[in-house]
């Protein structure tokens, strides 16, 4: 009998947590995925410059339509939260270097040891397979952007890259964002010419 209460007890603990976890991913994943002040338009590209969970952004267009959002022409997160400094190379492209290991994983710290930014690493291996390396020179085209791998790490993941658009940056066809301190997306400034920004990784 005692066996079974407890069993009970457990069962019923576990589901009320387990709908807190939802709840609170719920609430997160909200946060994350959208962009108000103003909404996105859907003659618009949302570039996400870093987020913290990029895979939150294959579920965008059932949230938009749940939230019955106007949904962007196009959607581009050109890296993970990891530290980058970000030059703007010239009108339309801008050039991101990982300051620490590469632009798709967070490097383990000997005084974190768990954290949410390493499973980035699991992530890499679940959209490329390692046994497809990046190379350096290597060119990816998609609509109205395009990225040039310009250097490499020894497990063939990106270090540095340029990210060149088919209009200029300030062109109003392109729509911003970056997640900000509070896990919410806030407007991104794009450098001027020649410029860098340096923005810091998790652990920062």
């Amino acid at each position: 009998v005692l066996i079974l209460i407890a069993q009970v007890g457990i069962a019923c603990w576990g589901r009320i947590a387990a709908q807190a976890f939802f709840n609170n991913f719920v609430e997160q994943h909200g946060e994350l995925v959208n962009v108000d002040s103003p909404p996105v338009r859907a003659d618009q590209d949302l570039i996400i410059v870093r987020t913290p969970v990029p895979l939150f952004y294959f579920t965008l267009p059932a949230y938009y339509k749940m939230e019955n959002k106007p949904f962007p022409r196009s959607v581009h997160v050109l890296a993970p939260l990891v530290p980058v400094e970000i030059t703007r190379v010239d009108e339309k492209a801008l050039k991101f270097r990982a300051t620490t290991g590469n632009l798709l994983s967070c490097e383990q710290q000997e005084d974190v040891p768990i954290h949410w930014a390493y499973f980035l690493n699991d992530f890499n291996s679940m959209v490329r397979s390692r046994k497809h390396p990046m190379r350096q020179g290597q060119r990816i085209e998609q609509k109205r952007i395009s990225v040039e791998v310009i250097h490499v790490d020894e497990d063939g993941l990106p270090t540095e890259v340029i990210f060149r658009f088919a209009v200029a940056l300030e062109d109003p066809s392109l729509r911003w964002v970056q997640v900000g301190p509070e896990r919410t997306n806030v407007p991104f400034e794009v450098p001027t010419i020649g410029q860098t920004v340096f923005l810091q990784g998790p652990f920062d």
